[in-house]
């Protein structure tokens, strides 16, 4: 029996997709987070192209541009042909179509969380092609989006098309394996206005991310590497998450300040090394107050560990509250300028 037409463009996607992390992974490549998010925004073309085609009754039509049939006077009629490109072949939609489609699909559509985190790497994939973005903290930001869209692609792959991809070495190394990015004695250069734009959007969009439905899916995942010894005994047990199933994971005083290492006078400081001009008023201190809602980027912890019933506490900020802080200042102009 002939193999539907939709399994075509998924083995081509997981090539696709291998390619980039081979990519990645290799010690020395110029170029390396350019090339790697050309070729995962092009995996992930493919497989979103073949989900719509396995939608609509394995159709290629599914996928093909089409335009106005012109009548005899030159006006377009209102039936419709394929689009043909120079060689005679059809064009297909562009992956912001893709999306836009798969996010409509009645089953399984696409998560909100993973159509952003597309729209992010697309952006870097669009610059790659006209500007040269070589960017220290670009290449975290495109680390930590890669990595969310190896999980979603994964995740993704799994619920439409039940493909199991777990025996394929699926992820991208820890940016602290790589001595560019961990060597900070090194200064880094001087940042194009193009990289600059492409890093402020970035930090804005994963700031202001939207949270997956169901939790399987996201925008950007930090990936931190540590190592660690034998549990010690005086760790202090924290509940994070929210509800009856939430875990139950113990954190020491040392782990907590490693998810939470700011108080609110360091992440101040912080954000005047940023944003040297930014003025702290009411408008700054509102959108720390939005933001140290979510436990991303705050967390209390009691002034007294050793008394349970201590209502004495202080608030501790993550280091993604402060990528998100400068974000929206920049943004909104929120806090001012001196």
């Amino acid at each position: 029996m002939r193999p539907p037409r939709w399994k075509a463009l998924v083995d081509k996607s997981i090539a696709a997709c291998c390619a980039a992390i081979e990519i990645y992974n290799k010690p020395v490549v110029p170029h390396r987070e350019e090339t790697f998010a050309i070729l995962v925004v092009a995996a992930w073309e493919l497989l979103l192209k073949a989900r719509l085609i396995q939608e609509n009754g394995n159709q290629l039509k599914a996928i093909y541009e089409t335009e106005a049939v012109k009548r005899k006077d030159g006006k377009p009629s209102k039936r419709r042909a394929i689009r043909r490109n120079k060689a005679g072949n059809p064009i297909t939609i562009s992956i912001s179509a893709a999306i836009e489609r798969a996010c409509g699909l009645p089953a399984k559509s696409l998560d909100t969380a993973c159509k952003e985190n597309l729209e992010l790497l697309v952006e870097v994939r669009n610059n790659a092609v006209h500007f040269v973005n070589e960017d220290r903290d670009l290449a975290i930001r495109v680390h930590e989006v890669g990595v969310a869209a190896l999980r979603n692609y994964a995740t993704a792959l799994a619920d439409w098309f039940e493909h199991d991809i777990s025996a394929l070495r699926f992820a991208i190394l820890p940016l602290s394996f790589d001595g560019a990015i961990a060597a900070q004695v090194v200064p880094a250069a001087k940042r194009s206005q193009q990289a600059q734009n492409l890093l402020a959007h970035m930090e804005r969009a994963i700031a202001e991310a939207p949270i997956s439905s169901d939790g399987r899916f996201a925008v950007s995942l930090r990936v931190e590497t540590k190592i660690v010894g034998a549990g010690t005994p005086d760790a202090v047990a924290i509940k994070l998450g929210k509800g009856p199933g939430a875990v139950l994971v113990e954190l020491t005083d040392a782990e907590f300040l490693k998810r939470w290492p700011h108080d609110h006078k360091q992440l101040v400081a912080l954000v005047k090394k940023r944003m040297p001009g930014v003025i702290i008023n009411n408008a700054f201190h509102a959108h720390v107050r939005t933001l140290r809602a979510e436990e991303r980027f705050a967390k209390d912890r009691r002034l007294d560990l050793s008394n349970p019933k201590s209502t004495l506490k202080k608030t501790y900020y993550s280091q993604a509250m402060v990528d998100a802080l400068v974000a929206r200042l920049s943004g909104s102009g929120g806090g001012g300028h001196a």
